[in-house]
């Protein structure tokens, strides 16, 4: 008697795309110029487990030209990334563009006026 493989196929795809829908970008980001030169990011990222589903990589670019780009390994908390980066040369006034990575699937850019 030959069994048809198509039930165990349909099966196992359904369970990597419930896989994938519970993977998101970011949901936002947030930027400050600190007065000691840093930048202060808020990412938000909502997640159940910080330790296995979070914001992995932010990337700051200025010009085309990447000026600082962190990576991670787990999330502040559930909600979400706050991180201090120093950048060399940001001032106010200046644009940059920060992207950010979630570990499973998706990322987030977005340009902000020091």
């Amino acid at each position: 008697m030959r069994r048809s493989f198509f039930p165990y196929l349909a099966v196992g795809f359904l369970l990597l795309l419930c896989g994938v829908a519970a993977a998101h970008p970011a949901a936002s980001i947030e930027a400050t110029l600190q007065p000691d030169g840093k930048l202060q990011v808020v990412v938000s990222h909502t997640v159940n487990d910080p330790l296995k589903h979070y914001i992995n990589r932010i990337v700051i670019s200025s010009d085309g030209k990447v000026i600082a780009e962190e990576r991670f390994n787990q999330q502040t908390d559930k909600t979400g990334l706050v991180v201090e980066i120093t950048a060399a040369g940001l001032s106010k006034g200046q644009t940059v563009q920060i992207e950010t990575d979630c570990n499973i699937f998706g990322s987030l850019k977005k340009t902000f006026t020091l």
